[in-house]
């Protein structure tokens, strides 16, 4: 018998990876060294064709922390005037690698278990073959032609006892193609984060940089790959960089928010509506989806601030145009919608089908309709898996209810959810799955809550809003659904008591008002022979009547006073808590409240 050899592949493996630690750290103190200021990009440049990729991720990490806290003036003086020619190269790279990686990954363990499978087979037949061959013929009498000539002998036999093995093979393969997928995911998680962490820094250096990021491709591979991302530490770097783009880049600006806002609807849409088309494009990104749903929000939030602080500072001009806009104040345009859509307000009629020209060029480039935006966040803002996602859901609603046009429907929505006649409690007579139920039921009710109150105390609150507001409150009892949902409301929760209080006091003092207007006229029987404006006003001054004592009777004399007449504190709020829980609900109300 021959001594088995020993192959030194964990001494090889060892000393291979102390050479590849000996190149990194020499690559990076080569690019940051100080003598090259003034002309690190050319120095770069004579290099960067022919350096692998291990060595451009160093040159990338080493301007990093050489300008993690410097401005575009450092940045610029330090690479020297072959600054732009070196940003070329590394946003070509970045679109050209970033595109491929998702791809590149499948690919690769596609080919792997296709490789190990077929390893795998082959084995086990060999296995079998040489025991039945052992097993037919006594060892010191067989011989390699004998081998061969029992196996092709028993060709049928060694199909059947192969079949068992099939199983533990495509097990095998999986096993060992995730495990080849996993790392190259580990390496290429680090040129994804090196890469988007220099292109964030690349794109905050200045406009003319910003313009060099991207194009129409490169936007669609970024989007892709932000649908398959599942490390956070990328998410969260790459959605910052499509919002600096979306805020900074003339030509992207359009496309990068409505293709956030295609990512986010396609990743909230639920399965059962899901096309096939959506099914073959988010296979293997759902299981993952939060992380890209909550940074993605985060990022759209941050677009719509700024365009509604870009829509309001218009009317801050003090001059005579201000008097022209007014009419369009209420109309913040929606980040990703159509134009169409959001020049609806101005034009006073409804703007018809929205153009679909690029839709012919890729789904999420396809601009959302009302219907598919609305439904976007409302189940976001409903999401059970995370209090965060539930957060930015309310947060992007109250932001889109600041257009006139989303008003109504968001509003309606919310307090048909806070008025879901399903609440109710059966004692011990409900199971397991019908308290999960009422819980889940419960946490929607709380969300759609929160951004009613959040709509009724925005700003700015102008008349036509206003109005708007109150109409719907009346028509809807809102001062009893904001009465529900207080009662619901967590003591610990101060943030939304607070607000529903706040709600409740702007529905209190209207109503107030209102009843004030109403006393004003002196002849009610006068204004009644009239012809039919009076009986309006007539019968709105009741309709507020019965809110005001509606009010009055479910917190008490002493807390309706302090709502109608002081400015509430953190401390008011809670007493209104305290008085709403402890009031007795009127059968008749019980639904309601």
């Amino acid at each position: 018998m021959r001594p088995a050899i020993a192959h030194p592949t964990a001494v090889d493996a060892a000393a291979k990876q102390r050479t590849q630690h000996r190149l990194r750290a020499k690559w990076r103190a080569a690019a940051a060294a100080p003598q090259l200021r003034g002309r690190r990009a050319a120095a770069w440049l004579s290099v960067w064709d022919s350096a692998c990729a291990a060595q451009r991720v160093c040159m990338l990490e080493a301007l990093k922390a050489l300008h993690s806290a410097s401005n575009s003036n450092a940045l610029e003086e330090d690479l020297g005037d072959a600054a732009p020619l070196l940003l070329t190269r590394i946003t070509s790279w970045w679109k050209l690698r970033y595109g491929a990686w998702v791809s590149d990954g499948v690919s690769s363990a596609a080919a792997a278990s296709m490789k190990a499978a077929g390893a795998a087979t082959v084995s086990a037949t060999q296995k079998i073959s040489a025991k039945r061959g052992a097993a037919s013929v006594p060892p010191p009498s067989t011989t390699a032609p004998d081998s061969s000539t029992n196996a092709s002998a028993n060709g049928s036999s060694l199909a059947v006892t192969s079949t068992p093995a099939a199983p533990s093979s495509e097990l095998l393969a999986q096993v060992e193609a995730i495990t080849i997928f996993l790392r190259g995911s580990r390496f290429l998680l680090q040129f994804r984060r090196a890469i988007t962490l220099l292109l964030l820094h690349v794109v905050n250096a200045g406009r003319v940089y910003r313009e060099m990021v991207g194009d129409k491709e490169g936007l669609l591979h970024v989007l892709r790959a932000l649908q398959r991302e599942t490390d956070a530490l990328v998410v969260a770097p790459l959605t910052e960089l499509l919002a600096v783009l979306g805020q900074g880049h003339p030509r992207l600006a359009s496309g990068i928010q409505t293709g956030l806002l295609r990512v986010l609807a396609d990743a909230v849409k639920p399965a059962q509506e899901l096309t096939a088309t959506d099914a073959t494009s988010l296979v293997g990104s759902r299981r993952v989806s939060e992380v890209v749903v909550l940074h993605t929000a985060r990022a759209i939030r941050a677009l719509q601030l700024q365009r509604e602080q870009h829509h309001y500072a218009q009317f801050c001009l003090g001059d005579g145009a201000e008097a022209a806009l007014e009419a369009g104040v209420d109309y913040v345009p929606i980040v990703g919608m159509d134009c169409a859509e959001n020049t609806w307000g101005f034009a006073g009629m409804p703007a018809g089908e929205p153009p679909r020209g690029s839709s012919a060029c890729d789904p999420l480039l396809r601009p959302l309709s009302r219907c598919e935006y609305l439904d976007t966040l409302f189940q976001l803002a409903l999401a059970d898996q995370d209090m965060a996602l539930q957060v930015e859901g309310c947060e992007l609603l109250s932001l889109a209810a600041k257009n006139l046009r989303f008003t109504q429907d968001i509003l309606t929505r919310c307090l048909d959810a806070v008025d879901d006649d399903e609440y109710v409690i059966h004692g011990d007579q409900e199971d397991a799955n019908v308290q999960q139920e009422r819980l889940r039921r419960q946490r929607r009710q709380l969300s759609c809550g929160r951004t009613a109150a959040l709509l009724l105390i925005s700003r700015p609150m102008t008349s036509q809003r206003r109005q708007l507001l109150l109409r719907l409150v009346s028509q809807r009892s809102g001062h009893l659904t904001f009465l529900k949902h207080l009662r619901l409301t967590a003591h610990g929760d101060t943030a939304t008591v607070v607000d529903c209080c706040h709600a409740l006091q702007f529905i209190v003092r209207a109503a107030a008002e209102m009843q004030r207007q109403h006393m004003d006229f002196s002849c009610v029987s006068r204004l009644q022979a009239a012809s039919g404006a009076s009986g309006d006003c007539t019968s709105s001054g009741a309709l507020w009547l019965r809110v005001t004592e509606a009010v009055q009777a479910a917190l008490g004399e002493s807390m309706f006073q302090l709502l109608l007449f002081q400015k509430l504190s953190e401390s008011d709020c809670m007493a209104v808590l305290r008085a709403a829980r402890a009031a007795v609900v009127p059968l008749g109300g019980a639904e309601a409240c």
